[in-house]
Formats: C-alpha cells, sequence, structure tokens
C-alpha cells in the first residue's frame, strides 16, 4: 500500500475554504482510481498549514495527480491557493 501526503500553507484565514472546495473536488475523482482506499483532509489550527492524505492498495499515478492537482489549484483562484506545496509519497510497510 501507499500514502500520498501534500502539505501546504494557503493564504492566511483561507483554510476552511481550500476544505470545503478540497470536499468538493476530489471525492469522486479519487474514488474513481484503481486501489483507492481512503483520503482526509486536515487543518493545523495553530499555524493555518493544511493537508491532504490519500491511501491506496497501489502506487497511484504520479501524471494523473499532477494533472488533477492543477486543475484543483486552479479552482482555488489566486486568494485560496496555498503557497509552498509539498508532496511525499511513502510504501506503508506497517500498520496498527
Amino acid at each position: 500500500m501507499y500514502m500520498r501526503i501534500v502539505r501546504a500553507e494557503p493564504p492566511a484565514g483561507q483554510a476552511d475554504e481550500v476544505a470545503k472546495r478540497w470536499t468538493a473536488f476530489w471525492p469522486d475523482k479519487l474514488r474513481a482510481q484503481p486501489g483507492f482506499r481512503h483520503a482526509h483532509f486536515g487543518i493545523d489550527r495553530a499555524t493555518g498549514g493544511i493537508a491532504g492524505v490519500t491511501v491506496f492498495d497501489q502506487q497511484p499515478d504520479d501524471a494523473l495527480f499532477e494533472r488533477l492537482s492543477a486543475e484543483f489549484r486552479a479552482s482555488l483562484g489566486p486568494a485560496s491557493s496555498p503557497q509552498a506545496l509539498e508532496v511525499t509519497l511513502y510504501e506503508i510497510t506497517g500498520e496498527a
């Protein structure tokens, strides 16, 4: 299994708007992907940082996610578009 973690810093006060738009944009697109298990979106209320975590049975398609991520960022507009985007893919080697 694999988990893909995306971290970003949206403009101040925009984390909830990004979360709302994440919920409107991603669920159907993620469920359509082979091996998709689940996804979560979180906000660090202390810093305003955001993170999205997706879990797949197999390694997700990087090219597809790059395209979908670009569409998502474009849908946010400049006022809500996160800065300092960091994407990391991990192979899951243990569970609890």
